[in-house]
This record gives C-alpha cells, sequence and structure tokens, in this order.
C-alpha cells in the first residue's frame, strides 16, 4: 500500500503577481510552484492542495497554470469542493478560540456540523495561533473526536503571508507530529486527504 504525505492547505504565487486593492495585508514573500514542489520533495510531501489567494489581483492564471503542469501532485480546493457536491471542507482549525478552544457558539456550531458526516476540517496555519502547541493539539483532539482521521486534514499554508512568526515549510510539516502524535492516525489523516482530493480519478 502506497503511504501518501498531503499538505491540504497551500498557495502558489510569484511576487510580480498583483495584490488586490482591498487586501489585508502585501506579501512579503512568495512561493512559485517548482520552489513548493522541491519543498514538497525535501519533506517527504507527496501531493499538494492549492487554495487561491484572495489577496490578489490576478484572476487566478497563476495558480490554474501551476496546477496544470503539475496536476499528478497538486490539486485546487475548489475542485475538491465542486466534485463533493455540498460538503464543506473548513480551514485553519474552524478558527478556535485562543481562550476557550470550541466553547463559543461558533465553535459548537463547528462540533455540530461534523456530526453531519458532510465537513471536513483542516488542522492548517498552526504558526498563525498565538498559542503553546500543546493547546493546539487539544483543539485537533477535540476534532478528532467529533469527526473521526477521516474528515481532518493537515496543511501548512506556505508561504506564510502575514505571518507574525518565521517557520519554514519544514517546520510546519513537523508540526503535523506535534499537533497528532500518533503516527497511525496521522497516516489515516493523509490516506483521506488523498483520497479526497486526488482519488478521484483512480
Amino acid at each position: 500500500m502506497t503511504t501518501h504525505l498531503v499538505d491540504s492547505h497551500v498557495h502558489v504565487f510569484t511576487s510580480d503577481l498583483p495584490v488586490a486593492g482591498r487586501a489585508w495585508t502585501r506579501p512579503t514573500v512568495a512561493l512559485p510552484v517548482e520552489e513548493l514542489v522541491a519543498l514538497m520533495g525535501c519533506a517527504g510531501v507527496t501531493h499538494a492542495v492549492v487554495s487561491a489567494m484572495s489577496l490578489l489581483a490576478d484572476p487566478n492564471r497563476y495558480t490554474v497554470e501551476a496546477l496544470q503542469a503539475h496536476p499528478d501532485r497538486l490539486a485546487p480546493l475548489l475542485d475538491g469542493l465542486c466534485a463533493a457536491g455540498t460538503d464543506v471542507v473548513v480551514d485553519h482549525f474552524g478558527d478556535p478560540s485562543p481562550t476557550d478552544g470550541y466553547a463559543g457558539a461558533g465553535g459548537q456550531a463547528l462540533l455540530r456540523a461534523l456530526g453531519t458526516g458532510r465537513v471536513r476540517v483542516k488542522l492548517s496555519a498552526a504558526h498563525r495561533f498565538p498559542v503553546a502547541p500543546e493547546l493546539l493539539a487539544r483543539c485537533a483532539a477535540t476534532l478528532l473526536r467529533h469527526a473521526g482521521p477521516e474528515r481532518l486534514f493537515l496543511g501548512t499554508d506556505a508561504p506564510f503571508v502575514g505571518s507574525r512568526v518565521t517557520t519554514s515549510y519544514a517546520e510546519q510539516v513537523a508540526m503535523f507530529a506535534q499537533l497528532v502524535p500518533d503516527h497511525d492516525v496521522r497516516a489515516r489523516m493523509s490516506a483521506a486527504a488523498h483520497a479526497y482530493y486526488f482519488g478521484k480519478g483512480e
């Protein structure tokens, strides 16, 4: 059985792409697709799901071209959603409270939605949360109890635009093991992500 490691949330763009006037921040880094593919190889990541950049005025031309150049390793977020009908994939842990986790109204709504079996959550962008990794691991454990590993995906959010901390692709891939310490559970999560985004034609 082939083992896959899927990064379910990355962005690809070059420094010369136009930034939208409504952008909440201006990227100070870039991640061309060939650089992403090289980083994936170094980190042992077999596949990645590319999410469009809302900061850009470019109508996703670069993203589309990147996906067309690497169809076996990169998948668009939108394609996965459309192929799944009314299913929903929620980014960034579902944005839990840094103090209360999922205790608030939004968190409780997410946990209820997970009970429908139609919602998946990305454990992505760990670098964005101003909390200790242990708290994020507890959030991951809560989501695992409600969703199971087949409906949770791991993601880096590369290239970390607007991040308040300095990090790297390899560090964020390594963070997966801190968020979900059980290797077998992580393997089931990556297998599920691979099947969801890449397995429809197999």
